[in-house]
């Protein structure tokens, strides 16, 4: 059955994603590893990442988002993440 792809096209692909797998999965162990050097969640060092890498404010809701998560449990994080000294509160619409 032709499905569009020749197996040598089909066997890119496959290593492709095969590869993505492994990036993901060693900036995952990459993440936990950061997180436990500084007393931080896995999750406040994606927050700070994410601020850290978008040039704009972001909005707890565009976090939440961002990561499939409730605002809720953004707000908290970036709460913690003030309270540690980690993030400053600019006192922007929708942040804690």
């Amino acid at each position: 059955m032709n499905n569009g792809f020749d197996s040598s096209q089909q066997n890119i692909h496959t290593k492709i994603i095969v590869g993505i797998e492994r990036l993901a999965t060693l900036f995952r162990f990459g993440l936990q590893d950061q997180a436990k050097k500084h007393h931080l969640t896995p999750l406040q060092v994606q927050i700070i990442l994410f601020i850290g890498f978008h040039p704009r404010p972001s909005s707890p809701s565009a976090i939440a988002e961002e990561f499939a998560l409730t605002r809720a449990t953004v707000s908290d994080a970036i709460k913690t993440l003030i309270a540690k000294g980690w993030l400053k509160n600019t006192g922007l619409s929708g942040c804690p």
